[in-house]
């Protein structure tokens, strides 16, 4: 049932659609592969935050959570965006709402390294240890 209810999905003659996509299992897959990722990135970010300062509390503490936290709401949009089919108004309002902690929090991360290198290695090393392996 749920999949004649996606089948049925088209899109208007003009191209643009304010609904969802029209059901393709690569499209979806795709979508959801890559918001797994941010997803998976993101509650990591929140770990090795919580792991690495000894005191919750700070600008670049709560720079680094809320960034994290704009990369979920950024791709949480997206979702209820392409494969939900919400208002488009709503979609754009958490998708605009997620990026703006998501560029500000990333744009002070190179200031770390100003106050406190050791911070900023500790930040990345999961990245660091993760790129070694896939080579």
């Amino acid at each position: 049932m749920l999949l004649d209810m996606l089948e049925k999905r088209v899109a208007p003659a003009g191209g643009v659609s304010s609904g969802a996509l029209p059901y393709s299992p690569v499209q979806y897959c795709i979508l959801a592969a890559g918001t797994a990722v941010a997803w998976v990135y993101a509650v990591e970010i929140n770990i090795v935050v919580f792991l690495t300062f000894k005191r919750h509390n700070g600008l670049y503490f709560w720079s680094l959570l809320i960034s994290s936290w704009g990369i979920v709401l950024h791709a949480l949009g997206f979702i209820l965006k392409f494969l939900v089919g919400i208002n488009w108004v709503l979609a754009c309002t958490i998708i605009d709402v997620g990026w703006v902690p998501m560029v500000t929090g990333v744009s002070m991360l190179p200031e770390l390294s100003i106050i406190d290198p050791a911070v900023t290695m500790s930040v990345f090393i999961p990245d660091r240890s993760n790129l070694k392996d896939q080579c």
